[in-house]
């Protein structure tokens, strides 16, 4: 039993390290197109614009989790019958999918101004028509968007994770390539054709790449026996996803009261803790989901004890270091990136501030996205959508009665609320199944906070007597950080125990 289990642990750790630095790679090159996209257009309302119609596409991009939300469980108990008959069922929910998207993109065309006045009130009646133009454009993407994803989960159920991670360069190395030579002559419109283009060639990739690992062939076959199962399952969740969804649409919706330029600043530190889930936790996170999804189906309970408490005792203490590397360094770096464009030190200011905030955001999101995926592999929706629903409230009622008092700052606190609550809410759902004492892995992190608040302090005195940005970033943050992870290297022999072992 626990030969197996280290089996597992060590593909785990194998795949989720790959993983990481493909996905380090990919976001790093979507952050360079970040940085370029502000340096052009600074905090502008065309900014404002083109991250309301982005907002608003995620929203819409749920409408997929119709069909896949619990795909991967389900495409597991397909395969497990027939590998021919799996490839059939990925065939028929591809066509499923892009029917949807054909209705969404009707729906986007009629009423599309109305969901840009909805989501965002406060701009400006040229913000307005900017948006709509774009979000026409944009909203394309949406077909080849789901066909990506499709065959994303389809891969990593099959335990292929790199190569579709890979595929993740392909959007971004395009923007920048648009922002480059297109958007000089045509304007910021322009990154919406890009995305068309992007991801109509993604998701041709993946067929191809699909189709030499599996022997898929499109067929004509528009349903399978497990399409109802699949929709059945997958209702609930997609209700939940459009619930959680509604977080972003809040946001912006409050932030565009606050002035021109708020959504933008708001964008680019949400963007920031955003690349940090994707580093640090997704990778890790996508691997643990499809490997408990195989182990619940034996209801081998131990096992999935004993994998979560390894998963989170190593995920916590990297998330521990990131976020004491974002807090220190953070507006050194931001001031190397951004002074001389078109953003302010005023704008960096207040990014720099934002993101201090959302870190303990992403320091509890680091946690509960465990636990959450222990539920949905159970497959208990219901509490989801409990979940769900009691994050967008606390979050709603925050802003409403807040915004106006701390402004900007309120949405950061907004996000650390309603996460501290659903946290909280999983772990009840969670501890009796998993048998989980929070005293024990409270104290089993300790070693891991101490060293990072330590480094913090250490890091803001330094930057405290280094007032040069350049030698910050380029001598005083190699040597730090190098620091760091030599001593947790040292200090942290359980944590390393587990990543070293065979």
């Amino acid at each position: 039993m626990f030969t197996k289990l280290k089996i597992t642990i060590g593909r785990l750790k194998l795949e989720t390290v790959k993983l990481s630095v493909i996905t380090a790679m990919a976001i790093a090159v979507k952050f360079i197109f970040q940085i370029l996209l502000g340096r052009v257009f600074g905090i502008s309302w065309q900014l404002d614009s083109f991250f309301v119609t982005i907002t608003i596409l995620g929203l819409l991009g749920f409408s997929s989790d119709y069909f896949i939300s619990l795909f991967i469980p389900i495409f597991n108990d397909v395969r497990q019958d027939s590998s021919k008959e799996s490839n059939i069922f990925v065939d028929v929910v591809i066509k499923w999918a892009f029917v949807l998207s054909i209705f969404i993109i009707i729906f986007v065309k009629i009423f599309g101004i109305w969901i840009i006045r909805i989501v965002a009130p406060g701009l400006s009646q040229e913000s307005v028509a900017l948006a709509k133009q774009l979000m026409d454009i944009f909203i394309f993407a949406l077909i080849f968007s789901q066909t990506h994803r499709i065959l994303t989960l389809s891969l990593n159920s099959l335990h292929y994770y790199s190569f579709p991670a890979i595929i993740r360069f392909i959007p971004s190395l395009t923007n920048i390539c648009f922002l480059f030579i297109f958007v000089p002559s045509y304007g910021i419109k322009v990154l919406a054709l890009g995305s068309v283009f992007s991801n109509a060639l993604s998701a041709a990739v993946l067929l191809v790449f699909f189709h030499f690992k599996t022997g898929w062939m499109p067929t004509w076959r528009f349903y399978h026996k497990k399409i109802p199962l699949l929709i059945s399952k997958s209702t609930k969740m997609s209700v939940n996803s459009a619930i959680w969804g509604l977080r972003r649409v809040i946001v912006n919706n409050f932030a565009s009261r606050l002035g021109e330029g708020s959504i933008s600043i708001f964008y680019y530190a949400d963007k920031i803790i955003t690349a940090l889930i994707t580093v640090v936790v997704s990778p890790a996170l996508r691997v643990y989901y499809s490997r408990i999804s195989q182990l619940m189906s034996g209801a081998q309970w131990d096992k999935i004890r004993d994998l979560f408490k390894r998963v989170v005792k190593i995920n916590m203490a990297v998330s521990f270091m990131i976020a004491s590397s974002v807090a220190v360094f953070l507006p050194s770096f931001l001031r190397v990136l951004f002074l001389g464009s078109k953003f302010s030190l005023s704008d960096i200011n207040i990014i720099s501030a934002l993101v201090n905030v959302l870190l303990v955001y992403f320091l509890i999101l680091s946690f509960e996205n465990y636990l959450s995926m222990i539920v949905i592999a159970q497959k208990r929706m219901g509490v989801v959508a409990i979940n769900a629903v009691l994050g967008v409230a606390v979050l709603f009622l925050f802003l409403l009665f807040s915004y106006k008092r701390y402004g900007m700052y309120s949405l950061s606190l907004g996000y650390v609320l309603s996460t501290m609550a659903i946290c909280i809410c999983y772990f009840f759902f969670t501890r009796k199944v998993l048998r989980l004492n929070i005293t024990i892995l409270i104290v089993g992190l300790l070693k891991s906070f101490f060293i990072a608040f330590g480094f913090t302090s250490l890091g803001l005195i330094l930057r405290m007597f280094v007032p040069h940005d350049n030698i910050i970033v380029f001598c005083v943050f190699p040597v730090w950080f190098a620091s760091y992870v030599i001593l947790s290297y040292k200090v942290l022999k359980k944590e390393k125990e587990i990543i070293f072992a065979k």
